[in-house]
């Protein structure tokens, strides 16, 4: 039983160290995307700034962004 515990816990800190790393990615440059795993996972950031067009969510921002980037086949979208 130790073992698998083992495994699962260095399968979680790979993935975050991938997280982390894709999140210093994108904090320091322009990209609004970083893929995370190929093309199956992206990270993506949404601008700080308002204009009075745009609601604080930016959900007009993030609707466009998810189109954008759309493969066309059933997808999941997780907002954090």
């Amino acid at each position: 039983m130790e073992r698998a515990c083992g495994d699962s816990h260095s399968a979680v800190a790979n993935k975050l160290r991938l997280y982390d790393s894709a999140m210093d990615q994108i904090k320091g440059s322009l990209l609004d995307l970083v893929p995370l795993y190929m093309k199956y996972a992206n990270l993506a950031k949404i601008n700080a700034k308002c204009s009075r067009h745009n609601t604080p969510s930016h959900c007009h921002t993030l609707s466009k962004f998810v189109k954008c980037h759309s493969t066309g086949k059933d997808e999941y979208v997780v907002v954090m």
